[in-house]
């Protein structure tokens, strides 16, 4: 009976992860719960793209001890390569927020 339940169970959560997909409009990459990181990002545009993100969105690393949004997984790559200059587009946004 276990097994049933087990079973039933992951078959709903596999089946609800369906319906939270939309897709990041620059890369075509799809957003879901594969969060990098928990927390509420400090911007809300992301430093790769320029592309206005929100609180929803789970694409998120944590740098200098912010946590950072992105629109796609791509673009938390690519900040991975250069913190350093995307950072200072963070910056330059946080107030304008």
């Amino acid at each position: 009976m276990k097994n049933i339940y087990l079973a039933s169970v992951v078959a709903c959560l596999v089946a609800m992860a369906g319906f939270a997909y939309a897709t990041c409009g620059s890369c075509g990459i799809p957003n879901g719960d594969e969060s990098v990181s928990a927390g509420v990002p400090v911007n809300s545009v992301c430093p790769v793209t320029g592309m206005k993100i929100t609180k929803d969105d789970k694409y998120t690393t944590q740098y200098d001890g912010k946590v950072i949004g992105f629109c796609c997984p791509d673009c938390i790559e690519k900040f991975n390569q250069d913190p350093k200059k995307y950072m200072k587009i963070v910056d330059q946004n946080i107030g304008a927020n």
